[in-house]
């Protein structure tokens, strides 16, 4: 297996900070070059809207709602927390980071069994304990789906957060200097199904940049 070189290293860097800046990151454009054998088919939101947003189980530390303290917050004179939480390629990380820093001064006071509100993790970490249903979902535009997650990374996201392609339904982009390493691409990442209606983000999360690892994030229901 090969090592990951400086310019492996540099090349996720670098996808994240423009995808984050909206200035390249995975584009439509980027999508129909990404490869050969790919055929990008637009559905009717990608021709509508660029727009997309993600909607956040607002969890602590142990997968649990923190919504289940706010009786306790209400008689603290404090506003409730939300069981969700959306940010979108509009507002970026600021309603998830509002909410997290509400919470992170008061939270050792809230009750003797809070904990922190779960941050700076991986797309899969966002989950309810026990419920399936609940995890981390989308709406709107999935081919931007990837620059929306580049931009939460150091928030939502881990700072070490790296995003290295997705593919959702015919549609696929992987960061050009990043190709020659597919060989050691988790297995799901080639054997994704293009008639699936999720998105299957394939991202990095250590500074050596290659552990690679995938994550399957589904429309929101409603």
């Amino acid at each position: 297996m090969k090592s990951p070189s400086l310019l492996k290293l540099f090349a996720i860097a670098f996808f994240v900070t423009t995808a984050a800046c909206g200035t390249s990151g995975a584009s439509m454009h980027d999508a129909s070059e990404s490869s050969a054998s790919a055929e990008v088919v637009q559905d009717a939101d990608a021709v509508i809207s660029r727009a997309v947003s993600i909607r956040i189980p607002v969890i602590d530390d142990r997968g649990l709602l923190i919504s289940r303290f706010n009786p306790r917050l209400r008689a603290m004179g404090q506003p409730p927390m939300p069981s969700t939480v959306v940010v979108s390629n509009t507002t970026g990380r600021t309603p998830f980071d509002l909410l997290h820093d509400r919470w992170q001064p008061i939270y050792s006071s809230v009750a003797a069994d809070a904990t922190d509100m779960r941050a700076y993790s991986a797309p899969e970490d966002y989950v309810v304990a026990g419920r399936p249903s609940t995890a981390l979902c989308y709406s709107g535009n999935p081919y931007y789906l990837g620059n929306l997650l580049a931009s939460l990374a150091d928030s939502v996201m881990s700072d070490q957060f790296g995003l290295v392609g997705w593919k959702s339904g015919r549609g696929v982009y992987v960061a050009s200097d990043m190709r020659e390493f597919a060989s050691e691409f988790p297995a799901d990442w080639a054997s994704y199904v293009s008639a699936r209606r999720d998105v299957l983000v394939l991202f990095v999360t250590s500074d050596g940049g290659d552990n690679y690892r995938t994550n399957s994030i589904p429309r929101c229901s409603r």
